[in-house]
């Protein structure tokens, strides 16, 4: 007995398929780097987002209106991530500027907390 004998040949090649879906993502995400898409202004991404999903949505005639629509939303995340594209943006660089929000925070606390001795020694200064 061979090892996929219990399996017909429609079952074996659909674990190896991809779904229309997927594979109009990894050609959207294909275009989206060699386009520089991610290097433009929101407004020009919006816009090319809109003109490239149409066309993914008539080169892929099985996708649903539901899948052309995951995929405009997967296109616009993927052009707006949490961490800039660029060389002068990486995660080290997200985190200096957090480090420098923390240091901005803890001179405003301190600032309060020397306020509030000075109104402290003020009240028993005026009570005695």
């Amino acid at each position: 007995m061979e090892p996929d004998d219990h399996l017909t040949k429609g079952d074996a090649l659909s674990k190896h398929q991809k779904s229309e879906l997927e594979m109009a993502r990894d050609e959207l995400m294909s275009h989206i780097h060699r386009c520089g898409v991610l290097k433009a202004t929101a407004e020009q991404q919006t816009e090319w987002i809109e003109d490239t999903v149409d066309y993914m949505g008539e080169r892929f005639p099985g996708l649903s209106p539901e899948e052309v629509t995951e995929l405009r939303n997967i296109g616009t995340r993927f052009c707006q991530p949490v961490i800039a594209h660029g060389k002068g943006n990486t995660a080290i660089s997200q985190t200096d500027e957090v480090s420098e929000s923390d240091e901005a925070d803890e001179s405003d606390d301190a600032i309060v907390a020397e306020s509030e001795e000075n109104s402290d020694e003020e009240s028993l200064v005026g009570a005695a």
